[in-house]
């Protein structure tokens, strides 16, 4: 990591915003397949990592 970074605060880091003449893109147009698919993505059950299971049930490995 860079160390310039360790210690600003979130504020700080917060995005550029886009340029104006290339404003973000607000809205995303679907077609009723992929609006579907979009959904049943997002009501499927969460997929578990192995390397992020094992990481996080270590108790030394979270700091608070």
């Amino acid at each position: 990591m860079n160390t310039s970074l360790k210690h600003r605060a979130l504020n700080e880091m917060q995005p550029e915003p886009p340029p104006q003449d290339k404003p973000a893109k607000t809205a995303f147009r679907l077609s009723a397949e992929q609006w579907e698919a979009v959904c049943k993505r997002l009501e499927a059950p969460a997929k578990v990592i192995p390397a992020l299971h094992e990481l996080f049930c270590k108790p030394e490995s979270i700091v608070l």
